[in-house]
């Protein structure tokens, strides 16, 4: 199934107040509180990776960020994406996260991007479905994860057709 490109006359705009680019060094801490699913020194090894995208405000405060790799070394994968207070999603943080990763990647001659949720997640799935992925195929971890996790592309090259 084709991921259904996102014209590029229609990108949502960055809620007002928000800024959104890579995270600087001074986001540790705020990311090692708020991305919990992984190691303070693994946050730290992608801060200075540049493996993080974040949004905040004119006074620096922080809103959400999008963890990414590089699947296979060479296939940008988005990691987490996450906006911690529950009272500020649905606002566009977490799409203008997304389409400011997207643009970054394009520009460096990425043709796909890949991403992930649980198979008892659903509201991730739609997300994902709504900014361009489609499923992809499934993986059992056995003991390391319960749930099979279902993996998503969005092709970028339908994008610039």
């Amino acid at each position: 199934m084709p991921s259904a490109p996102r014209p590029k006359d229609t990108k949502p705009q960055t809620p007002p107040s928000i800024k959104v680019g890579y995270a600087q060094r001074d986001a540790l801490e705020w990311l090692i509180l708020n991305d919990p699913y992984v190691t303070p020194e693994w946050v730290g090894r992608c801060l200075a990776l540049g493996e993080y995208i974040i949004a905040e405000d004119a006074e620096g405060g922080y809103f959400g960020f999008l963890r990414f790799s590089q699947f296979w070394g060479g296939i940008p994968y988005m990691d987490m994406i996450r906006v911690p207070e529950e009272n500020l999603r649905e606002k566009g943080i977490g799409t203008a996260l997304f389409h400011f990763w997207e643009d970054q990647m394009a520009e460096k001659g990425a043709r796909v991007l890949m991403t992930s949720a649980q198979m008892n997640e659903t509201a991730p799935q739609k997300w994902h479905t709504r900014n361009g992925f489609a499923p992809s195929g499934r993986l059992t971890f056995g003991p390391i994860q319960e749930q099979v996790e279902m993996f998503f592309i969005k092709n970028l090259e339908d994008d610039a057709a």
